[in-house]
């Protein structure tokens, strides 16, 4: 039986796997010692005529090399490779090598030799490259003949203008390499441009913009998002994709909150504005009373009716006990009680705070209580309030604490 030497062996096999490998393979790990190869044979080209005959005879299989060595031609010598390089591409353009050549420009953005090579292939018939979308877009968008490193901002500009576009489904469309650093810059440039309803439906893409983005970007696409409130549902999968990824903003100086450590080093949120940030942590504050009250139909009725905007620190009393401050007064929530809360004025909740025990409940007051119910029939005040929230006391509940929302600190 025949014999192959296993360094034939490692030759074939790295013949194949640069002929079948997918584009973005190709790009991002590219045969080094094949693209100076290829410089070297088109250098030796003496006229025309033997680089128009090195062109014709070029085997299929070293074309790949092409866009490696429009990359790796250094010094003077570029002058001369580089346009022998696009004229051997103009000529041999076939399909596959367009999406190769996409795919590296995507790779290695923003490079001025890229940008020749994309307008080399946008500038040839369309019948050699098979006229992709991609390029079909890139024409329409781009200030042709020439291309230059602002593409993605006028693509992602021209996108925005669309106000029904997916994104994900427009990325892979277009061939777009969605960990690309031109993927990074297209979907940055789209997301600051784009109207809420662009936002909205493509809010997968804008998590991945921020994830794939340099922290300049991250910053600035994060501060934008939240240049308004978040709180709806419908931006909780992008709230919580951001804490996941870059943690809780330190908490300001609060009545009841710790003190923030001003000598540890800064994280993402203390590069934002401070009205950013504070958005981002109310929208902590009130996902985790969500989460609190999930299972607690009537909690969650009332809470809708208190203004999520004016709660201003979430505490955790104890493993059952979450404790929500507002101005002048805080509501104890257990959550081993579905049908009831309790109402502390914040002289009272001090007091607790400071003689704290470790079996005091905020659940079962060591003080009188009186009943929301009492207090709007009669009209007086009380430090604590039991606020039941069954089908006959649910109302007098809601409307003492929308009493208490309307009066301010020097009102008390």
């Amino acid at each position: 039986m025949l014999q192959v030497p296993d360094t034939r062996l490692h030759h074939i096999s790295r013949q194949i796997s640069r002929q079948v490998a997918l584009p973005e393979e190709l790009s991002s790990n590219f045969d080094q010692q094949a693209a100076l190869d290829l410089l070297r044979d088109v250098a030796a080209c003496d006229d025309r005529d033997q680089l128009e005959s090195f062109t014709v005879l070029l085997p299929r299989n070293r074309l790949n090399d092409l866009f490696g060595a429009l990359l790796m031609a250094s010094g003077e010598e570029s002058r001369e490779l580089v346009p022998r390089l696009l004229h051997i591409l103009r000529k041999r353009l076939t399909p596959s090598l367009a999406e190769i050549g996409w795919a590296f420009f995507q790779h290695h953005f923003p490079n001025d030799r890229m940008n020749r090579l994309l307008e080399t292939m946008i500038d040839t018939p369309a019948e050699k490259a098979g006229d992709p979308p991609y390029l079909r877009g890139i024409a329409r968008v781009a200030d042709l003949p020439a291309i230059d490193d602002t593409l993605p901002e006028r693509w992602g500009a021209d996108l925005a203008d669309d106000q029904d576009v997916l994104l994900a489904a427009y990325l892979i469309e277009m061939n777009i390499l969605p960990e690309s650093p031109f993927a990074a810059a297209l979907l940055a440039h789209y997301f600051k441009h784009c109207s809420q309803q662009g936002l909205a439906q493509n809010s997968k893409s804008f998590v991945h913009a921020v994830r794939i983005n340099q922290p300049a970007i991250q910053i600035e696409l994060v501060g934008g998002y939240f240049a308004q409130d978040r709180l709806e549902e419908i931006w909780r999968p992008v709230n919580q994709a951001l804490l996941e990824m870059f943690g809780p903003p330190r908490p300001y100086r609060q009545q009841f909150a710790p003190v923030p450590d001003h000598a540890a080093e800064p994280g993402f949120w203390d590069y934002l504005d401070q009205e950013v940030t504070a958005r981002f942590h109310h929208w902590t504050m009130v996902d985790r009373l969500r989460s609190h009250v999930a299972d607690q139909p009537r909690k969650v009725f009332f809470y809708r009716q208190c203004d999520h905007c004016k709660i201003r620190e979430v505490l955790r009393w104890d493993d059952q006990t979450l404790v929500l401050v507002f101005d002048h007064f805080v509501l104890a929530d257990s959550s081993e009680d579905e049908f009831q809360l309790y109402y502390y004025d914040l002289p009272a909740f001090r007091l607790l705070l400071d003689n704290k025990s470790p079996d005091m409940s905020l659940s079962n007051p060591p003080m009188p209580v009186r009943t929301a119910r009492d207090v709007m029939l009669t009209g007086d005040r009380h430090n604590v309030v039991s606020l039941s929230l069954d089908a006959v006391n649910l109302l007098y509940s809601r409307d003492f604490i929308a009493e208490q929302l309307k009066t301010t600190r020097n009102g008390m």
